[in-house]
């Protein structure tokens, strides 16, 4: 796998659905920093570390199929 990707996240979601600690998870994989709390910050860390790169993402034990909760997403 580590030959088709360049990145590889996993990320438990479990019961407790939170946006922001997935995506604090997701940037601590990718070794950045995760005592951001601004969510735009988060997200912009992320998409420069993921620019230009192929990565494998697993959201493992998801629970929640709200449609909506995943939107930001």
């Amino acid at each position: 796998m580590k030959e088709y990707f360049q990145e590889q996240i996993w990320i438990c979601v479990s019961h407790d659905f939170d946006f922001t600690r997935l995506l604090k998870g997701m940037l601590e994989q990718l070794g950045g920093s995760s005592t951001m709390l601004d969510i735009e910050a988060i997200k912009k860390s992320l998409q420069e570390k993921l620019q230009r790169k192929k990565f494998f993402l697993v959201l493992d034990d998801v629970w929640d199929t709200f449609p909506a909760a995943w939107e930001p997403f």
